[in-house]
């Protein structure tokens, strides 16, 4: 105690000092050598310890939530960070942290306050959980100027592949939003923090089992099952009033959902511990902008309101699927997400609307174009009306974006010292004509985000020093001829996300200075030739389109840096291209129907980093040498499938031996991002699949596929029109059939079509394209079917780990299956090429081994020699062709022979020796079997008009005709071919 006696010197009476005696925290006062040490009380000192540390080092605790970026709607990222950020200060600098709950998902995360970005630093908290889902958790911390100030998060959600931005805001249920007018006569609310021992003594009272029959307002708190002493984040899913309807003792009650309107599924309360489905209605109106509701409300029945109830959510942000609708009980919740509701014992008699209503009427108003002048500064004499000599005087930017302004007749009078006009994100649906006359000097015009369906003739034409036009994100779906004409200094146009279906080939011949064109995101058929007068263009993106063919211009834009073509259908890159863009530094072709790529391609793009090559048909693709850093991404291709489209008879049937869906499985469930080996062949991914079902993979990830299929036709212009559509859901209890039919009675000789099979999903409430298959067929001249398969040039090949050929390959090929000339130098040329795509597993293999052991499948080999005699074409070699010539005199059978065959060939299908994938191989096939085996049945129904029509030598000199007539004209055109070659070498 000398020391504390010590501490009296020179200090007077009242002085305090904090000590730390024995690791304890001391409160001691200073005293005089005659007066008595005062007795401590240890519970008492530490109180005073922990305050007096409080204002010297100050620490605080704000409870917050995530919002989006744009409005104050709950984020779906507040689902992924702590609900409570801290404030301290140390050598007088503000610091403030909060957790990170999966930062495993969240990579290259921005921080800014006050609109400036921050340095940040990351502190590991081991593993975490949300709704269900093991994670890493970090704590974030970094400087900011002052407590509460704005702070917003910008990072990369690794399952969402995109960028997600929100802000970080003070939540409602803070101390000083929880104040509530107090309950008087019945009328008015009472407030809980004046009421709160009341609450307490009284928590067992039934307040609401008196309630006469009538309307009232109420109000809850959801908190979590198994804390809950923890808000749950559905606070902020729901209006803060709850509608309660009495009637005979029967009460209904209705929430509002104000965010994630079309992600939330289902919502419901339980009463007696049972879920009863809820009635749900979409509230307010459409919103312009989006056309949407953003609200939607749920109405339930609940017997005892003075208990708490479980609730449970199903909504797509939260991992829920449209599949698990209604699959909830009070024991087990599944993909719902449950909680605990209690309705606060404070009520209001009567109904003045939910708190959003207030706000559905803001956003749904319009904006008025004079207010919001008025609000930019151009009304100089502040009467409140913008006049037309002052927009005469206005000048340098115009921002009037995000004002809902609909009609803009007024903005004629601008006069021409204006600079750059931004309406973006208004609601604009018509330009009236010679509204931007007097702008001879405007530099940037912004129209993103309306709703612009066409433009009028000459609209830009006097804006002669334009070097920027942005109409991203209308519906635009053509523009009039010469609409860019008088534009000789545009440097950027942006076209992207419309309706446009067609660019005239001379819509840009006058923009020889433009640098930057977006066509993306639209339903173009063609790149305009014009595209050639770009000399000066760096970066091209016209990526999602119905583009099948790159003009040979596009090799003129040497300049060119940047060009996207993804998702697109797209067959073959022309060469003057590869010769060509030695300046490219991004190439963008994932997502088209390629066959192949130079296997030098590496070095004909030096300055481009990673070529993406996915979701093609390619066969082969250059691997990257070591010691170079670049990246190829090569599978899943689109190969597999073998989707296949043929037209005869009125009659549009369509097949794939493997579903759109596995090649989604294929692509979306292999994460090579975590360390596994993306699988290569379909032997891998099968194996990978682990004997499930596709979709069952992809509904774990949280996808809910969809596939629309269309049949189009080509017009009389040239274009495609869909002439069918059909969207399908995909579940789990339902098959997916590999073969459909659409019966055209318009289908005539000389008609073009198309199936185009587009696969979507559903992920976390987020709607998302995936991928686009398309095969073609024509109608021959005969009305006999062209097949055009999207692969074809490896749907009848051997893989070289296989023996034989499938079974679809082995079956005697009709004159309606021969291609022509060109096809078939397709096919041959791929024969020596490496196939790393398997078309058949290890089962199909020793099924394939059992039939070549058995001598009734003579009859597969003559078909097999049949198919090749069929298949000889320019680039046949030598050995092949001497084959060919050997196995002819095998094929030159009698008639007689041949219907035995034929029988055979019938009964093929029943061999109990044919193993069960190879049954299910044809019914993968069925249609082509089928139409093969009844033009065999005809050939011997019919055999005048048979014999007679395949008399009938076609122009091609290919084989003209089926049976013994078309192999010995099969035979003679193969021999024919031989001879000529061996001629023309000597």
């Amino acid at each position: 105690m000398d020391i504390i006696k010590n501490l009296n010197k020179g200090v007077g009476a009242a002085a305090t000092a904090i000590i730390i005696i024995g690791g304890t925290p001391q409160v001691v006062h200073a005293v005089t050598t005659n007066d008595k040490l005062p007795t401590i009380e240890a519970k008492a000192i530490s109180k005073d310890i922990e305050k007096t540390i409080k204002q010297q080092n100050p620490l605080e605790k704000i409870k917050i939530k995530a919002v989006k970026l744009n409005n104050n709607e709950p984020s779906m990222a507040g689902t992924y960070i702590g609900n409570e950020i801290k404030y301290t200060k140390k050598d007088g600098k503000t610091y403030c942290e909060f957790k990170i709950l999966a930062s495993d998902w969240m990579n290259n995360i921005k921080v800014q306050v006050d609109n400036n970005e921050v340095k940040y630093e990351l502190e590991d908290i081991g593993d975490t959980e949300v709704l269900g889902v093991k994670h890493k958790g970090t704590i974030i911390k970094f400087q900011v100027p002052k407590v509460n100030p704005s702070i917003k998060l910008n990072m990369f959600v690794v399952p969402m592949k995109s960028e997600v931005g929100f802000r970080i805001v003070e939540a409602d249920n803070n101390k000083q939003s929880e104040k509530i007018s107090s309950k008087k006569e019945g009328n008015e609310i009472k407030t809980k923090e004046t009421e709160n021992r009341e609450v307490k003594s009284n928590a067992k009272e039934k307040v609401f089992d008196k309630l006469e029959d009538g309307v009232y307002t109420l109000t809850f708190r959801a908190y979590k099952i198994e804390n809950p002493s923890e808000d749950s984040m559905l606070n902020n899913f729901f209006d803060k009033k709850i509608k309660l309807e009495v009637k005979n003792g029967k009460k209904m009650v209705t929430l509002l959902n104000t965010c994630f309107a079309d992600g939330l599924y289902d919502f419901r309360i339980e009463s007696n511990k049972v879920f009863k489905e809820s009635e749900v209605s979409n509230y307010g109106e459409k919103n312009p902008d989006t056309e949407k509701y953003h609200y939607k409300a749920f109405k339930m029945e609940i017997d005892n309101l003075d208990s708490d109830h479980k609730g449970c959510v199903l909504a797509g942000p939260m991992g829920g699927k449209l599949s698990d609708y209604g699959n909830v009980s009070y024991e087990k919740a599944n993909n719902y997400k449950p909680v605990m509701f209690t309705f606060n014992k404070d009520y209001k008699k009567g109904w003045d609307g939910f708190d959003v209503d207030k706000r559905i009427l803001n956003e749904n108003s319009n904006g008025n174009l004079n207010k919001a002048l008025v609000e930019i500064g151009i009304d100089t004499n502040k009467d409140g009306v913008v006049s037309s000599e002052e927009l005469k005087e206005a000048k340098g930017v115009i921002n009037l974006s995000s004002k809902k302004i609909v009609d803009i007749s007024n903005l004629k009078n601008l006069g021409s010292n204006v600079t750059e006009l931004d309406l973006t994100v208004n609601r604009i649906e018509d330009l009236p004509k010679g509204v931007f006359d007097n702008l001879n000097q405007l530099t940037c015009l912004k129209l993103t985000v309306n709703k612009l369906k066409t433009l009028p003739e000459g609209i830009f034409d006097k804006l002669l020093n334009l070097k920027k036009i942005d109409l991203e994100r209308n519906k635009l779906e053509n523009l009039p001829k010469g609409i860019f004409n008088k534009l000789t200094k545009l440097e950027t146009l942006i076209l992207s996300t419309n309706n446009i279906k067609h660019l005239d080939d001379d819509i840009f011949i006058n923009n020889k200075n433009l640098k930057f064109l977006n066509i993306s995101e639209n339903k173009i058929d063609k790149i305009p030739t014009s595209i050639g007068e770009l000399e000066r263009l760096n970066t091209l993106s016209a990526k999602n389109n119905s583009i099948s063919v790159i003009p040979n211009e596009v090799s003129k834009l040497k300049n060119l840096t940047w060009l996207d073509l993804a998702s697109n259908y797209i067959q073959k890159v022309p060469q003057s291209v590869y010769d060509n863009l030695k300046n490219l530094k991004n190439l963008e072709l994932t997502d088209n129907m390629l066959i192949e790529v130079p296997n030098n391609i590496l070095e004909i793009f030096p300055k481009v980093k990673s070529f993406d090559f996915r979701l093609n048909n390619l066969s082969q693709i250059p691997d990257v040498p070591k010691g170079i850093l670049k990246a190829i991404y090569k599978y899943p291709q689109k190969t597999p499938t073998e989707l296949t489209l043929k037209v005869k008879d009125g009659e549009i049937t369509w097949s794939e031996n493997l579903s759109s869906l596995d090649i989604m499985a294929w692509q979306r469930t292999i994460h090579t991002i975590l360390g596994e080996k993306m699988a290569e062949n379909i032997d891998e991914y099968k194996k990978h699949l682990n004997n499930k079902k596709p979709l069952e993979l992809l509904i774990k990830e949280g996808y809910e596929p969809r596939e629309i299929i269309k049949i189009q036709k080509k017009n009389k212009n040239g274009q495609f029109e869909t002439i069918f559509e059909n969207i399908k859901e995909m579940t789990l209890s339902e098959n997916i059939d590999s073969i459909k039919s659409f019966k055209d009675s318009q289908m005539k000789a000389g008609d073009e079509y198309r199936i185009l099979k587009e696969l979507r999903a559903t992920f976390y409430g987020d709607d998302k394209y995936i991928f686009t298959n398309v095969a073609n067929a024509k109608v021959e001249e005969d009305n006999k079917d062209t097949i055009k398969p999207s692969n074809k040039r490896h749907s009848r090949h051997r893989n070289k780990n296989h023996k034989r050929e499938t079974i679809e390959d082995n079956i005697v090929k009709s004159s309606e299956d021969v291609k022509d000339d060109k096809d078939n130098k397709k096919d041959n040329n791929s024969d020596s090429k490496n196939i790393n795509i398997k078309e058949n597993d290890n089962n199909n293999d020793q099924n394939n081994n059992k039939k070549d052991n058995n001598p009734k499948d003579s009859s597969d080999n003559k078909k097999d020699i049949e198919y090749k005699i069929n298949n000889i074409d320019n680039n046949a070699n030598e050995k092949q062709n001497s084959k060919n010539k050997t196995n002819v005199e095998y094929k030159n059978d009698k008639t007689k022979e041949l219907k035995q065959e034929t029988k055979e060939l019938k009964q093929e299908n029943k061999d109990p020796k044919i193993g069960k994938e190879e049954q299910n191989q044809d019914k993968v096939s069925g249609i082509q079997k089928t139409v093969t085996t009844q033009n065999v049945k005809n050939t011997f129904e019919n055999k005048k008009e048979t014999a007679i029509k395949e008399r009938k030598l076609p122009q091609t000199g290919m084989p003209f005709g089926r049976e013994l007539f078309a192999l010995i004209g099969s035979t003679i055109s193969g021999l024919g071919v031989i001879l000529m070659r061996k001629n023309k070498g000597k």
